[in-house]
């Protein structure tokens, strides 16, 4: 019976590695989508450096998965840099989510742009929901002076925005 070579191959190493750093590297990834990319209902001002706010009470972004305003994050050569947020939750039950970035690929120009989600929102007790359209874009806990939020529809899951007043 022929003896066979249970190592794995060069190309099946490449294939876990590849794996790996995927499952690690996802959540920057979807974040950095999710500033960059226009969705219905936000609007993108490349030059504004910050962030949108309205009538009704104002929070300020504390925190963005964990690490301090501003926050940085590096993914495939591009830079990114949330640099302010805000929350306006309208009494007329509508929000105001917005984001002021920078971002740079390779080490180019930086650049500035602001992104913004608008919507109804509906708070029941301590939870709070953000929708647009028909989507629910976050979930969280409310605080008269703090609001956690966690990520929900479609292109980004599972960040974390920490807002204060």
């Amino acid at each position: 019976m022929p003896q066979t070579d249970s190592r794995p191959t060069p190309r099946a190493h490449r294939n876990a590695l590849q794996r790996a750093t995927h499952s690690v590297t996802r959540w920057p990834s979807r974040l950095i989508a999710a500033l960059l990319l226009t969705a219905c209902g936000s609007d993108i001002g490349v030059s504004t450096t910050e962030p949108v706010t309205g009538p009704g009470t104002v929070y300020t972004l504390a925190s963005a998965n964990d690490i301090s305003i501003p926050a940085t994050f590096t993914v495939d050569g591009t830079n990114v840099e949330i640099r302010k947020g805000a929350l306006t939750l309208g009494t007329d039950s509508s929000y105001i989510f917005s984001i002021a970035i920078r971002s740079s690929v390779n080490g180019s120009t930086p650049s500035n742009g602001t992104t913004t989600l608008r919507g109804p929102f509906h708070r029941n007790g301590t939870t709070l929901v953000l929708v647009q359209q028909s989507d629910t874009m976050f979930v969280g806990t409310y605080t008269p002076n703090n609001i956690s939020l966690l990520r929900g529809a479609a292109v980004v899951t599972g960040n974390r925005f920490v807002f204060s007043r």
